[in-house]
């Protein structure tokens, strides 16, 4: 991964933004529409109203705002993000395996007509749902080991386990499988050797409750400082898919209750699925495979350090004998200069010379009674 920085200019984000669909140059900035409205807030810059571009294709013309003149603000934003190295590479071998074995024809999902006609996992989590209601939101729910993880209503109890069990049967049909997780306690859907987690949600809807009589005269005196259960939640009776890698936090796909509901598009998710799969594969075979360039990389250096210590030592070991030899030149030096009366002495410091150069393999008896490595043994210094 490298950094990227990324400059939007106020008047050439103005005149793309007038120019194409904000979706399409948030894409290209790899940026959300959400978040690219906000940096043309922060510049300044005007954006189509709702409905500009679908006018525009019916063939109506319509005026294009100007860009205000008097802007106190920045015109200019920076943004840093993260550049993706490996991406061209990935998306080569992502290509290359769906090419290979390709995502089969899958036709949409058909639903069973009762919960009794499910998968076997299936009509565990509908036990576990008559259990528990989960935190007073009016939502049955459970969180019991080898079942699925779904939070819903009573009226969408049924809805929600046949959707699960008409994903989980187009599955089994193209060779998937359900086998219970190690990590999670909960059943997963393994699909060309990659393993999800299915689950469905119910959103509620939040509103404040209305103040019971004692808590109104309390607000009258002015001593209502903390209400009770302030707010109330309800069932909205929308359902919410969502399907995780196994372990992972975010979903790798989403699919919830909109102008359509959630059973009429089930025939994207096992083909999405099996995409999913294969790049989930993809990305941790490169991850093994960065890992093992990372090992090769540190037991090289390692070896090339050992390299170093190694020479290190071998030159701490020659400065040594050159000191030594050096100490023993010196003796004998000194030696030669001493007059021929000093002979006793003079041959004294000779042996000692002869026995700290290192050329030289010279036994002192009287010092080397207990030293093995005299190199070790005398001060070089």
């Amino acid at each position: 991964m490298s950094w990227q920085q990324i400059i939007f200019d106020r008047e050439t984000l103005y005149a793309e933004v007038w120019k194409e669909p904000v979706s399409t140059v948030a894409k290209r900035y790899r940026l959300s529409d959400v978040a690219l409205r906000k940096i043309c807030k922060k510049l300044g810059v005007p954006v189509p109203p709702l409905g500009y571009w679908a006018k525009l294709a019916a063939g109506r013309t319509l005026p294009i705002a100007a860009l205000p003149a008097h802007h106190k603000g920045p015109t200019r934003h920076v943004r840093q993000v993260r550049e993706d190295t490996e991406e061209p590479e990935r998306d080569r071998r992502i290509a290359a395996r769906l090419e290979a074995d390709p995502i089969p024809m899958i036709p949409a999902p058909i639903l069973k007509a009762t919960v009794a006609e499910t998968h076997a996992a299936v009509r565990r989590t509908a036990r576990a749902l008559r259990k528990r209601e989960y935190n007073g939101r009016g939502l049955l729910h459970t969180d019991a080991e080898n079942t699925f993880a779904m939070s819903v209503s009573a009226a969408n109890r049924d809805r929600a386990l046949l959707v699960l069990d008409g994903i989980i049967a187009a599955a089994l049909s193209v060779g998937g499988k359900v086998e219970p997780s190690m990590k999670t306690q909960r059943p997963l859907l393994k699909i060309r050797g990659e393993s999800f987690d299915l689950a469905i949600h119910e959103p509620t809807r939040r509103s404040e409750r209305e103040l019971n009589k004692l808590e109104l005269r309390q607000q009258k005196r002015g001593e209502l400082h903390w209400i009770r259960d302030k707010y109330v939640f309800g069932p909205t009776g929308r359902v919410r898919l969502e399907v995780r890698a196994e372990g992972a936090y975010s979903p790798l796909l989403t699919l919830a209750d909109g102008s359509t509901p959630v059973e009429t598009r089930l025939e994207i998710v096992l083909p999405e699925l099996i995409r999913k799969a294969v790049e989930l594969t993809i990305e941790r075979q490169m991850q093994e495979e960065g890992r093992e360039r990372q090992r090769i990389e540190r037991e090289e250096r390692e070896q090339i350090l050992a390299g170093r210590r190694a020479e290190l030592e071998r030159l701490t070991k020659i400065e040594r004998k050159v000191a030594l030899s050096h100490r023993a030149a010196k003796l004998r030096a000194y030696a030669d200069s001493l007059p021929p009366a000093a002979a006793v002495e003079s041959a004294w410091i000779r042996n000692a010379a002869d026995w700290l150069d290192p050329i030289i393999d010279k036994h002192w008896p009287e010092v080397d009674v207990y030293v093995d490595d005299k190199l070790n043994d005398i001060d070089a210094d």
